[in-house]
């Protein structure tokens, strides 16, 4: 009986699927899932990104303890942020302004699951060009 469906009072299941069950007793009637385990540690992939201005970087979850927990999570950045950096949904940062900005991770399976990235802007770096030296041009005298 590695299905999940509806146990009657009798012990006998209705409406399986292929999901497993999970049933402590089949004398109660009702439906059982197993559910999948709540976050409890977040891994993301930078604890501290440097952008120039324009600049894009997308956030990832790197690993999420225990494992088969969800990776589902939710960003928000600090009020002060909000005109340093833009950040999508998907984790998405696109550095706007020269400043500092945090951005605050939390699990869904978990809200009290939370990790911090710290995001540094700082102003587009422009090389300048130079002439090539030692080239050293004479008008022709007349």
């Amino acid at each position: 009986m590695g299905s999940l469906g509806i146990v009657t009072t009798r012990g006998r299941v209705k409406k399986a699927s292929s999901k497993p069950l999970f049933c402590g007793s089949f004398n109660t009637g009702g439906v059982y899932t197993a559910a999948a385990p709540k976050a409890k540690k977040i891994v993301m992939n930078k604890k501290r990104v440097n952008l120039e201005v324009g600049q894009k970087f997308k956030l990832k979850v790197k690993k999420i303890r225990p494992s088969k927990a969800k990776k589902k999570v939710v960003y928000k950045v600090n009020k002060k942020g909000k005109s340093v950096i833009k950040l999508t949904k998907k984790g998405v940062i696109k550095a706007l302004a020269v400043g500092k900005a945090t951005v605050k991770v939390k699990a869904k399976s978990n809200k009290k699951v939370k990790t911090k990235v710290k995001v540094i802007v700082r102003e587009t770096v422009v090389t300048p060009t130079t002439a090539p030296t030692g080239v050293i041009t004479v008008a022709p005298s007349v």
